[in-house]
């Protein structure tokens, strides 16, 4: 769930981002959205560390 949250966010953000690139943003919507890609990244990186955490649970659990 986390990683379906990271990249819907990671690909909304960019989307948002470069269709508004060519029109006048102020520059509070411009953090908004470089706020919103890296939300995304940082909920694929704790996605990651999670199942890497878990994937090395169980492998221990199974040498021993």
């Amino acid at each position: 769930m986390v990683i379906l949250s990271g990249f819907i966010n990671l690909i909304y953000g960019t989307i948002l981002f470069f269709l508004n690139l060519f029109q006048e943003i102020t520059f509070y919507e411009y953090y908004i959205w470089l706020l919103w890609i890296v939300a995304g990244l940082i909920s694929f990186d704790i996605a990651r560390a999670e199942f890497d955490n878990i994937i090395s649970f169980f492998l221990e659990i199974l040498n021993i």
